[in-house]
Parts: C-alpha cells; sequence; structure tokens
C-alpha cells in the first residue's frame, strides 16, 4: 500500500471511530443545537454514524435488510388509525385498549405497538403506581401527532402502496434494460409493477384512485425545513419590493383578458394549492396568483378552499406555459420526478414563457451535497427513480441542466443539505 493510499486508511478507519464521533458530537453545545438548523442535522448525521459504528457489522447489515419490515408495522397501524388513536388521549393506555379500540387481535396490537415504538413513532412504558414502568402501556409523542395528520398518513400510504410496490420491479426492469437510465416516464419502473405499459406515471395513479388522492394530500407534507418557501426565499425583498420591475402583457392564461396585467406569481404542478395559499395568508393582497395542475387535480379542490386571488387553471406542464410574462414561475417537487430529457421540457415549456429581466424561476426542490448526501435524500432519490426515472440532483446537476434549457442560476437558497432548496434562475433573452 502506498503512503497516500495507507494515510488515507487510516484517516477513514479514525473517522468511524465511535470515540472520535462522540468528541465532533461533544462540540455542539445546547444553543447551537436549538437554534442552528446546519448544526443540528450535522449532529444527527454524525449520531446516525454513532449508531452505525457501535453496531455489530453483521447485525448493522442485517438491519437494513429488516429495514421494510418497520413500514409494514407503520402501513398496517394506519389502517388501524393508531396513531390518532394514541394522540387523541391525555395518557398512557394498555394494548387491551388499544385492540378493543381499533378491533384487532390484542396479540397483533401489541406487536405492532411494539415495533412502532422501536422506531420511536410512540412511546412505550408508564408508571404503573407501584414506582415501576408498565411495559405494556402506550403513549403518543410528537412523532406520533406528526404521523396522525392526514397528509402524513397519505404520505406513508403512497410510500407503501406505490413506491414499496414499485421497487419490487426495479431490479429486474433495470437488469432487462441493461441498467440505463429510465428516460421515458411513460415507459418505466411503475408501469411494469402496476401493468399499464405506456401510461404516463399520473395516468397510472388514476388507475387506482385511492392512490391518486393520496399522493395529491401528501403533497401537503413539509420539505424538511423550518419555514415556507417564500420565507427562505426573501420574496418580500426579491418578489414584491416596490422597486421590483413588475410584468407586463402581453398575458394569454387560458382564458383571461389577454390585456389583463399578468399574475404575480404562477404555480406550476402546484397540486391543491398548499403553497399558494400559505404565499395569500402571508401576503394578503398581492397577485394575482395562478395554480396549474391536470385537471383531474384541479376540480378536486373543495370550493372555497383557496383564496379569492388564486386563479386555478388546468394544465398540462409538458405543453407550452400559456400564462406569460409573470414575475415568478415557482416549481415545487416537479422536476425530480423526471430523467433529464423530460425534464428539459418542462423548463423549455416555461422559458418560452417569460420575459428577460422581468421574470423569474424559482425551482423548489432538493440539492444535493456531491459528497455525504443525507440519507432521507438517498431514499427519496430512490423513490423517484421508480416514480417516473426521476433523479434527485447534485447542486453541479442542478447548474447543468438549468444552464441546457437556456437559464442561468442566479442563486440557490438552502440552510442546510437536509432540507429543500430555491433554485432562482432568469433568462439572458
Amino acid at each position: 500500500m502506498s503512503p497516500a493510499a495507507a494515510a488515507a486508511a487510516a484517516a477513514a478507519a479514525t473517522a468511524d471511530d465511535p470515540a472520535s464521533i462522540v468528541a465532533q458530537l461533544a462540540s455542539y453545545d445546547a444553543h447551537s443545537l436549538a437554534v442552528d438548523p446546519e448544526a443540528r442535522q450535522a449532529a444527527l448525521s454524525l449520531s446516525r454514524k454513532l449508531s452505525a459504528s457501535l453496531d455489530d457489522p453483521e447485525a448493522y447489515a442485517m438491519g437494513v435488510a429488516l429495514a421494510p419490515m418497520s413500514n409494514l408495522a407503520v402501513r398496517v397501524a394506519i389502517d388501524l388509525d393508531l396513531f390518532s388513536l394514541l394522540a387523541a388521549q391525555s395518557g398512557p393506555v394498555s394494548s387491551a385498549f388499544v385492540a378493543a379500540a381499533t378491533g384487532s387481535d390484542p396479540t397483533l396490537a401489541t406487536r405492532l405497538l411494539r415495533t412502532c415504538a422501536g422506531i420511536h413513532l410512540l412511546r412505550q412504558g408508564a408508571d404503573n403506581g407501584d414506582g415501576g414502568a408498565g411495559s405494556d402501556w402506550w403513549s403518543a409523542n410528537a412523532a406520533t401527532r406528526m404521523m396522525a395528520t392526514g397528509a402524513m398518513t397519505a404520505w406513508h400510504r403512497t410510500l407503501w402502496d406505490m413506491s414499496l410496490t414499485a421497487a419490487k420491479a426495479a431490479p429486474p426492469f433495470l437488469r432487462d434494460t441493461g441498467h440505463r437510465a429510465v428516460e421515458d416516464p411513460a415507459r418505466g419502473i411503475l408501469q411494469r409493477a402496476f401493468g399499464t405499459a405506456a401510461l404516463p406515471p399520473y395516468d397510472v395513479l388514476r388507475t387506482v384512485p385511492a392512490l391518486e388522492r393520496d399522493f395529491n394530500d401528501a403533497m401537503a407534507v413539509g420539505t424538511g425545513q423550518p419555514e415556507p418557501w417564500f420565507r427562505l426565499y426573501p420574496a418580500e425583498e426579491r418578489l414584491l419590493a416596490p422597486d421590483h420591475p413588475p410584468p407586463t402583457p402581453p398575458h394569454a392564461p387560458g382564458g383571461d383578458d389577454p390585456s389583463a396585467a399578468p399574475p404575480l406569481l404562477v404555480d406550476v404542478g402546484g397540486g391543491k394549492g398548499h403553497d399558494l395559499q400559505a404565499f395569500c395568508s402571508a401576503f394578503p393582497g398581492r397577485g394575482p396568483l395562478v395554480l396549474q395542475d391536470l385537471p383531474r387535480v384541479v376540480d378536486s379542490i373543495a370550493p372555497g378552499a383557496l383564496d379569492p386571488a388564486i386563479r386555478v387553471h388546468a394544465h398540462d406542464f409538458f405543453t407550452p406555459q400559456p400564462v406569460r410574462g409573470a414575475a415568478a414561475y415557482f416549481v415545487r417537487r416537479v422536476l425530480h420526478q423526471y430523467a433529464d430529457g423530460p425534464a428539459l421540457r418542462i423548463l423549455r415549456g416555461l422559458r418560452g414563457a417569460m420575459r428577460p429581466g422581468r421574470s423569474t424561476l424559482l425551482v423548489c426542490e432538493a440539492v444535493l451535497p456531491d459528497e455525504g448526501a443525507p440519507r432521507a435524500q438517498c431514499e427519496l432519490d430512490m423513490c423517484v427513480l421508480v416514480f417516473g426515472g426521476g433523479l434527485e440532483r447534485s447542486r453541479s446537476q442542478w447548474v447543468a441542466l438549468l444552464t441546457e434549457a437556456g437559464f442561468e442560476v442566479v442563486k440557490i437558497w438552502q440552510r442546510h443539505a437536509a432540507a429543500d432548496a430555491i433554485i432562482e434562475a432568469v433568462i439572458d433573452s
């Protein structure tokens, strides 16, 4: 072994040494962990690394193989509405109580509760009145209450019923295709899994209405950042400031008056409007705003659910953007669902509607570091691979993609690697 290789091996061994990791963790004080998201994320990464380094290698590898079984317990617990049940209680309850309330077998209820407690989705144990702890008592923690929300239960159902179903089809599909990128989202892993050849991913969802509803509802789940996108990106300064040049006609938003002033913000593929509604609440009286998604998505929005300032338009983002000259086009969690070819089609359709010097593209997506990407982002990368051949991109990949589509990246706004970022981009001509 060369001296350089030996030095690298020694450094790697030191980096994986539990004592070294503990020393690094000790460098973070309580204040920094409370107020600094980047420090908290670094400490979380170190704690996971410490757990892996303390575990026996065989046991750790087995744990990775068995991880989907925890998802199984969670999925069944959601069917039983177990998390909502615990979140509604004022204190610990027994397995017998849970079994009776959910109509499940007591032994099965205990097994589900035990597994969910093992991954810290609920708390096991309570004072039994004699100064000891009763193991057959269960109560809610912060994660339980999050699991009881409609968006999070929809997210878990979507992951199990769609993503993991497709994941089982991924190894044979990739073997058959020579382990190549999935460039055609209508002929990918999802179609193999659901037997729906040549259907685009969203049309595959349409074949299972309950799954489509869950997928749309899951879009309300957060992005790993403790603030809305318009706080991460200083919208008040860069989009709403009096000296920001207002967009000017022409404008043709699908049937509106072409001579009307273009909208302030267009949310492309915005689902049921969670992001625009939050923007409206934060900045009342600003607009107009436009929400775009497929007809079946926008048709499912309940009357009165959105602020009157939000215009709702049916639009397929693979077709040219009909709303021209808006101040900003916001695209959240869309481009990561597709390989570069389809993503370029979407971006070029938007570029044709933008006005140089007036319009801004805001892409809200994960931006992975080139080294040491967070585990959750890597797992989401596998989810989008099986959905439509998509990928979570690194900073350099995003810059390359946007440059090829004719954009110039102005700035990437991101608090830490595990949180979604806002990529701000413009066009020259």
